[in-house]
C-alpha cells in the first residue's frame, strides 16, 4: 500500500491511501472501496468542493440492495462535488458472479463531476454460472444430514459468497443426474435449520428465492434422487462426481454498468476512459417503483442534465451508453466502439421500454390522478465517432426530442442509426461504407438533413412529418415508404354508419379526416373537419365528432373517398444528390412507396435505376409532387402516379437497356400523371401504362411517346419532339389522345382516327 500525503490546496482534497486504508495495487477490493467512500464522505463534511484520487489500480467489490436483486454503487460521490482522477489512475471491479453491478453510483444526488482517470470492469474474468459437487446422502426434513443410499446432496452454498448470483436463482443438472427434479434445504449463518421445498424443476426458466433476507437465510443444500451411488463420489478430489450448476434467472449478465445515474441532477462525466463492462458503460435512468406497492412517480424520478463527454468507450458487452429514463442528456464528443456480446450491441440506446415497464409517460386523460414521469426527452448526441459496434451505433425506440448532428458512423448494420421515438433531428452527419440509416413510421416528425452517406442508405419507413433535405449520398441508396397515414377508402354501411376496411390498424381516439379525390363524399362528412374513430375493430369503425364522441349517422355512402390521419403525406424530400462515378445496370439512387408527399431539387448520376418511385397499391389519395430533378446517365428510370415539374431525364453514356428506358406506369388507375416543363433524352421509347397521363411544354429527343392497351386518355400539348414520335395505335378502343399545338421535328404522328389532332406541325 502506498501512502500519500495531505495535499490539501485551497478547496481541493487529495486522498490520503493510508489514512483511508486504501489500497492502489489492484488488491483488497471490500477495504479499498469502503475507504474511498469514507475520504469521500469525510472531504464533503469538510468542505472540500474537489477531490483527487492519485495514480494506482484501485479495486473495488460489488455493492447491493433489496437483498442483492440490485447494485448499488460500489462508489458514491457526494453531490456539489468534482472528483478527479489521475492520467494513470485506474479503478476496476473485482472479479465476480454478479448479474449487475455498478463501479459508480449516482442516486438521487446533483452536481457532480468526475473527470479523467480509467473504469474497467470484469468482462474478462465474469462467472456467470457456480459448478457445486455434490456427495452420497440426504437431508431429513429438520435439515439434518443423513446417510440416505438413494440421495446425493450439494456442499454447501453460501449466498453470502455470490450475493447477486443467488437472489434468483436456477439449478442445473449434470448428466450423471436423470432426474428431472430436486429439493433445497436453506439455513441461517450459523446453519440452523430454516425452511425448505421439494419441488424444484432443473432447467427451470424462472428463479428460486430465499425464506428471508440475507441475514435471516443465507446457505443452502441441494438434494437429488439417484438410482445408485458411486463410492468414489465421496472423494472431493474426483472431478467426475456428479454436480449442478447454479445460474440466475438473468442468465444474461448484462447489468453490469461502469457509470450509473439514477434521479440525479447535473451529473457530468468528463474524459475517462470506461470499458470491459458486462452491461453499459453508462446507465442513464429512473428510480424504479413498483405500483403493486404503491409507489408513485414523480417529476424528480428521472435523471436531468446529464453531461457525457470526452470519453472512450469500448468493449462493453451491451450497450456503450443505455438512457432508458433521462431527460436533458447531452453525449458529446466521445469515441464509442467494439460494443458486442449481448443483445443489442449498440454504441448508444434509447430505450425506456414504457409498453412492457410500468412507466406511464403522460397524465393519463381518464385517470389524472395516476402517476406518470416525463422521461427520456430532450437528447443531444453530437460530434461523437462510433465504430465496431456489433448491432448498430444509436437506436432510438422511443425517444423524444432526440437531436443527432455532426456524428461519424462507421458500424456497418442495416440499421447503423435507427430511429423510432417521437421528434428526431438528424444532420450533419457522416456515415461510412456499410453503414445506414433507418426511421420508421412512429416518429411523429422527423428532420434528416445535410448528411453524407458513403456507400451507405437511407431506409425511411414513414414519418406524420418529415423532412429529408440537403443530404449527399455517394452510392448510397434512400429506399422505403412515405406512405404513414393514409388508410384508404371505406365500403359503407348506409343502414348501420359502419365504414369497413380490412386491417386499418386504426385505434379508437384516433384522428382522421375524410378526401373526395375524384368521387363523392357522403353528405354528412367533410374534407374541412377532424373525425374521431370510435367502435372500432380490427376491420370497421365509426366516425364521431369528439373523442368517444356519438357516431355520425350516414344516409349516402358517396363513393371514390377515403380516409386518412389527419397528417397524413407531411413528407417533403428536398434537396438530395446521389452521385456514382459509373452506371451499372443494378444500383438504385431513390426507391419509394409514395402516398402524396413532396420531392424536389434532386440530383441524380450515374444509378441503373435513378428513381423508381411508386405509388402503393390501392391508394387513390394526394398525389406526389416532384419538382426539379434531374436524372443523369441512368439505366432505367421508372415514373408513375404523380406531378412532375421542372425535370430531365438524360440517358448520357449509361448501358443501354432492351426494351425502354423510362417507364411510366400507374397501376391502379390513379387519377393522372402529369408532366410540366420536363426535358427527356431517353434515347429509345416511351412507354404509357396508365389511366391519364399529360404532357405540357415538355421537351423529347430521341424519345418516342408510345401509349399502351391499358392508356385511356393522354393529352401532349405545347411540346417539342426531337427525332421523336407519338404513337398511340396500341391504346385501347375508348381511349382517346388530346394532341395539340406541338412541333415534330424530324419525327411523326402516329395517331388512331378518333384522337384529336389540332395545330401540330411536323418539320422533316
Amino acid at each position: 500500500m502506498t501512502t500519500t500525503s495531505n495535499n490539501n490546496v485551497g478547496n481541493a482534497y487529495e486522498i490520503e491511501l493510508t489514512r483511508w486504508g486504501i489500497f492502489n495495487d489492484g488488491t483488497n477490493a471490500v477495504q479499498t472501496r469502503a475507504g474511498i467512500n469514507n475520504a469521500l464522505n469525510w472531504a464533503s463534511q469538510n468542505g472540500y468542493n474537489e477531490v483527487i484520487l492519485s495514480s494506482g489500480v484501485y479495486l473495488v467489490d460489488v455493492q447491493y440492495e433489496r437483498n442483492g436483486t440490485f447494485a448499488s454503487g460500489s462508489i458514491q460521490i457526494p453531490s456539489n462535488m468534482v472528483f478527479k482522477m489521475g492520467k494513470d489512475t485506474v479503478v476496476k471491479m473485482q472479479p465476480n458472479t454478479s448479474p449487475w453491478y455498478l463501479i459508480f453510483g449516482f442516486k438521487y444526488t446533483h452536481d457532480i463531476t468526475v473527470r479523467g482517470g480509467k473504469v474497467v470492469g470484469d468482462r474478462n474474468e465474469h462467472a456467470t454460472e457456480l459448478k457445486v459437487f455434490m456427495e452420497p446422502g440426504g437431508v431429513n426434513a429438520d435439515g439434518t444430514l443423513n446417510n440416505d443410499p438413494t440421495k446425493i446432496r450439494s456442499t454447501i452454498i453460501n449466498r453470502r459468497d455470490n450475493i447477486g448470483l443467488l437472489s434468483f436463482w436456477r439449478a442445473h443438472p449434470s448428466s450423471h443426474i436423470k432426474t428431472s427434479v430436486y429439493s433445497f434445504y436453506q439455513y441461517d449463518n450459523n446453519m440452523k435449520f430454516v425452511n425448505f421445498r421439494t419441488n424444484g424443476d432443473f432447467n427451470s426458466p424462472s428463479g428460486r428465492g430465499w425464506f428471508g433476507t440475507i441475514d435471516e437465510v443465507n446457505k443452502m443444500i441441494i438434494v437429488v434422487s439417484v438410482q445408485a451411488i458411486d463410492p468414489t463420489w465421496s472423494d472431493p478430489t474426483n472431478v467426475n462426481r456428479p454436480y449442478i450448476t447454479i445460474d440466475n434467472q438473468y442468465y444474461t449478465h448484462e447489468s453490469g454498468h461502469g457509470f450509473g445515474m439514477y434521479a440525479s441532477k447535473n451529473i457530468c462525466i468528463d474524459n475517462v476512459e470506461v470499458c470491459d463492462m458486462t452491461g453499459d458503460g453508462f446507465d442513464v435512468s429512473y428510480i424504479y417503483k413498483n405500483f403493486d406497492l404503491g409507489e408513485k412517480y414523480s417529476f424528480d424520478e428521472a435523471s436531468e442534465h446529464t453531461v457525457i463527454q470526452n470519453c472512450d468507450i469500448y468493449n462493453c458487452r451491451r450497450q456503450g451508453i443505455s438512457v432508458t429514463g433521462g431527460n436533458n442528456v447531452h453525449i458529446l464528443n466521445n469515441k464509442i466502439h467494439h460494443i458486442n456480446g449481448t443483445l443489442p450491441s449498440y454504441g448508444i440506446d434509447l430505450e425506456v421500454m414504457e409498453g412492457t415497464m410500468n412507466i406511464r409517460r403522460a397524465p393519463d386523460p381518464l385517470d389524472p390522478s395516476a402517476p406518470f414521469l416525463r422521461v427520456n426527452e430532450d437528447i443531444f448526441i453530437n460530434n461523437n465517432i462510433f465504430y465496431n459496434n456489433a448491432r448498430g451505433d444509436i437506436t432510438n425506440p422511443d425517444g423524444w426530442n432526440v437531436f443527432i448532428t455532426n456524428n461519424h458512423f462507421k458500424s456497418p448494420s442495416l440499421a447503423t442509426v435507427s430511429g423510432f421515438g417521437k421528434k428526431m433531428i438528424i444532420s450533419n452527419n457522416i456515415f461510412d461504407k456499410g453503414t445506414s440509416l433507418w426511421t420508421e413510421s412512429s416518429i411523429e416528425d422527423l428532420i434528416v438533413s445535410n448528411n453524407i452517406l458513403v456507400s451507405a442508405n437511407f431506409n425511411f419507413r414513414g414519418s406524420k412529418r418529415a423532412l429529408i433535405s440537403n443530404c449527399i449520398f455517394y452510392g448510397g441508396m434512400l429506399y422505403g415508404t412515405t406512405s404513414s397515414g393514409w388508410v384508404g377508402q371505406p365500403t359503407v354501411n348506409v343502414n348501420s354508419s359502419i365504414f369497413t376496411i380490412k386491417n386499418h390498424d386504426m385505434g379508437n381516439d384516433a384522428e382522421v379526416v375524410v378526401e373526395k379525390g375524384s368521387g363523392t363524399l357522403p353528405p354528412e362528412l367533410s374534407e374541412t373537419k377532424i373525425y374521431y374513430v370510435v367502435n372500432r375493430t380490427n376491420d370497421t369503425f365509426q366516425l364521431s365528432l369528439m373523442k368517444k364522441g356519438t357516431p355520425i349517422t350516414i344516409t349516402n355512402a358517396g363513393s371514390g373517398w377515403c380516409v386518412t390521419r389527419s397528417s397524413y403525406s407531411g413528407v417533403t424530400i428536398d434537396g438530395l444528390l446521389f452521385y456514382r462515378e459509373k452506371a451499372d445496370t443494378t444500383s438504385t439512387a431513390i426507391s419509394l412507396l409514395m402516398r402524396g408527399g413532396v420531392i424536389r431539387n434532386v440530383y441524380i448520376q450515374g444509378y441503373g435505376y435513378g428513381i423508381n418511385a411508386t405509388n402503393e397499391l390501392g391508394y387513390t389519395g394526394k398525389p406526389t409532387i416532384v419538382e426539379n430533378m434531374t436524372v443523369v446517365n441512368y439505366f432505367m428510370v421508372s415514373l408513375p402516379g404523380a406531378i412532375y415539374s421542372n425535370c430531365n431525364f438524360i440517358k448520357g453514356n449509361a448501358p443501354d437497356r432492351i426494351g425502354e428506358d423510362i417507364n411510366i406506369n400507374n397501376y391502379i388507375g390513379h387519377g393522372k400523371t402529369e408532366f410540366r416543363n420536363c426535358y427527356f433524352d431517353a434515347k429509345s421509347y416511351l412507354p404509357l401504362s396508365i389511366d391519364k397521363c399529360n404532357f405540357l411544354n415538355c421537351h423529347f429527343i430521341g424519345t418516342s411517346l408510345t401509349t399502351s392497351s391499358t392508356n385511356k386518355v393522354l393529352t401532349v400539348l405545347n411540346c417539342l419532339f426531337e427525332n421523336s414520335s407519338i404513337n398511340t395505335m396500341s391504346s385501347s378502343a375508348d381511349s382517346i389522345a388530346t394532341i395539340v399545338n406541338n412541333v415534330i421535328k424530324s419525327g411523326n404522328l402516329n395517331l388512331k382516327p378518333t384522337d384529336v389532332n389540332q395545330h401540330n406541325v411536323i418539320i422533316p
